[in-house]
């Protein structure tokens, strides 16, 4: 029987009834009602009334690309009306055709082929039609079906006289080929455009340069080549609890249950790994939101999962947003800690092993933080033969969040110094532990909202260091000096100031010295707007380069061995990981090389512009 671990009160409450006569209607939406008291925010998202013309011109540029767009993909000849509603008389664009490329070293690894080229130094100026049918993006479409784009628009610069703007683009395009894999093409555009003085503006090109083209490809008949297939069906579906719980859509369940049950599906639930009845084969477990059972899959030899959540004793009803398999007694097998709101729960696996369904975890040990917790990390900080944990907590105990399980307000938004504490535990053997947060020094600077932890002996001096990634602001490095943790982020130049996810250390160069990638959220939205003169106008530099840093994306740090880090993100190509949540560095192919993977992405309405 699924069990809560906290009291449970009921609560039944009245809410407020509006009448009628007491709303307006949003604009271009008239059947939602709001509080006339909201008018004045509502408005705000309407770039022409709050006087954002930099982002009224973006709204009628966007819809020209997409034009732009939908004529690449088309097989078909092209439109005079439609390019004349698109280009100015003297329109001309270049970085499309062979000869205006330089073709980079093609790379061609497990069947996967990228081959990048960028414009030249001398270009040659074509038509806007000329430049659709030259243009390699065409060309790798021209046998593929189910074809997609996106655009963004990163910057928009617009001239003094209100007549012209110049704007810089990221694109991308995909296919389903005759193989049953997809081509992608991404790109960066710079494109100028005459601006029309009709109040319903229509920009129209007067150039556009292909700076750079990157086509991904699966090489025909590859047998080695990286392919991935969604099996969670062929591996779980089996299961009641998978047709029952796991296959339905958050929305589902979200209509479904009381919030006070802790539900929030609009944050992260965690998923652990580990062998846990010494089979040899890995298991899976399932955090799940407050109400409903987490989930324990025992591998079978047929390559299926079994639950067997409720034999183990594992199907609490907390919600728990993380959970880690550690072997913290040293006996050989592996046991679980949950982080559960505010507080770990540590479970003894008491085997036998192997065990089929008989395995057991028996609560053994409960320790209560004052940051509602998010990530675990472990390590032998001490180097005495045992593992610790690292809770990271995100919000304080005393805020909203606390009482309501709703978004503390960080505060200053750019750099929020007012979060919930993280805290490290002291293995005392047993599956005891000690609170050493003050003692060890890894206090310093510890109230942000953070998401995540990674352990790395970065220094290579025999102990393991800690980074801290978090939301709302600068990261953490605690440099480990036996046992005691020094914060060295600013000195070794990692603070890395943004919405901080994740944190992943991989020795990226093969140098000896382990690397840092940091996930952070990619917005174009941001990264356009933080660039105009009507942002923030009363602001000192500092705090305007903080907002720009916010919008630009992941950040991959390399280890310089002197105990600073180089900031190779732009050169890497490697910050635009979308709303990036966690990262890890592994090698994907085996070729001794350490790749970057990214889960992203967040609960939203499909949109056709989605990138």
């Amino acid at each position: 029987m699924s069990r809560f671990l906290f009291p449970f009160f009921l609560i039944i409450a009245c809410p407020a009834i509006t009448h009628a006569e007491d709303t307006d209607v949003l604009r271009g939406a008239e059947s939602f009602r709001h509080d006339p008291r909201l008018t004045e925010i509502f408005e705000k998202i309407d770039p022409a009334k709050a006087n954002w013309d930099s982002e009224v011109f973006h709204d009628a540029a966007k819809v020209q690309l997409h034009v732009l767009s939908e004529l690449i993909e088309s097989d078909g000849a092209f439109s005079s009306e439609i390019i004349s509603a698109l280009v100015a008389p003297d329109f001309k664009a270049s970085g499309f055709d062979e000869i205006s490329l330089v073709p980079d070293p093609a790379f061609s690894d497990h069947g996967l082929k990228i081959q990048k080229q960028r414009a030249s130094a001398k270009v040659n100026a074509l038509s806007l039609p000329k430049a659709l049918e030259q243009s390699p993006i065409r060309h790798a479409l021209s046998e593929t079906t189910e074809r997609r784009h996106a655009v963004k628009i990163e910057s928009v610069l617009l001239s003094v006289d209100g007549k012209s703007a110049s704007t810089d683009i990221r694109i991308q395009f995909s296919g389903l080929t005759k193989n049953g894999t997809r081509a992608q093409i991404n790109g960066r555009w710079s494109a100028t455009w005459l601006r029309s003085a009709a109040e319903d503006e229509t920009p129209k090109l007067s150039s556009l340069i292909a700076n750079e083209t990157e086509i991904l490809s699966v090489v025909p008949g590859s047998k080695d080549r990286l392919h991935y297939n969604d099996a969670t069906t062929a591996v779980l579906g089996a299961n009641k609890s998978f047709s029952e719980q796991l296959a339905w859509p958050y929305d589902h369940w979200r209509a479904r249950m009381d919030r006070l049950m802790g539900t929030d599906f609009t944050s992260n639930q965690g998923v652990a790994l580990a062998d846990v009845n010494g089979d040899g084969l890995d298991d899976v477990f399932i955090s799940q939101p407050g109400g409903l059972p987490n989930k324990l899959f025992l591998h079978q030899p047929d390559g299926t999962a079994k639950d067997i959540t409720t034999a183990c004793e594992l199907d609490f009803l907390d919600f728990t947003r993380s959970a880690l398999f550690v072997d913290f007694d040293n006996d050989g097998d592996q046991d679980i800690v949950y982080g559960m709101t505010w507080e770990l729960i540590f479970l003894r696996n008491d085997g036998p092993k192997p065990v089929g369904d008989g395995i057991t975890f028996t609560p053994h040990f409960r320790a209560v933080c004052p940051g509602m917790v998010y990530a675990l990390a472990a390590a032998d900080y001490d180097n005495d033969g045992d593992l610790d944990i690292y809770a990271s907590g995100r919000y304080a105990h005393n805020s909203l969040a606390s009482e309501r399980q709703i978004l503390g307000i960080p505060v200053p938004y750019h750099d929020a110094n007012n979060g919930g504490r993280s805290t490290l535990w002291r293995n005392d053997g047993g599956i005891t532990f000690t609170d050493v947060t003050a003692d060890s020094g890894i206090d310093e600077n510890n109230s942000r909202f953070t998401l995540a932890a990674a352990w790395e002996d970065y220094d290579n001096d025999g102990d393991q260091d800690l980074y801290v990634a978090n939301d709302f602001g600068r990261n953490n490095l605690y440099r480990n000096d036996g046992g005691k943790f020094t914060d060295v982020a600013a000195a070794a130049g990692v603070e890395d100031i943004g919405p901080g996810m994740s944190a992943s250390w991989g020795d990226y160069n093969n140098d000896g010295w382990m690397d840092l990638y940091v996930a952070n959220m990619y917005s174009s939205a941001g990264r356009r707007i933080v660039s105009q003169a009507a942002f923030m106008k009363d602001v000192d530099k500092d705090t305007l380069d903080a907002f720009e840093r916010h919008a630009r994306g992941n950040s991959l740090y390399l280890n310089k061995g002197d105990g600073t880090f180089q900031d190779t993100t732009e050169q890497a190509g490697v910050n635009m990981g979308r709303w990036a949540w966690s990262s890890l560095f592994t090698d994907m192919n085996n070729d001794g090389l350490q790749d970057i993977v990214i889960a992203n992405g967040f609960i939203s309405a499909e949109g056709v512009d989605d990138l």
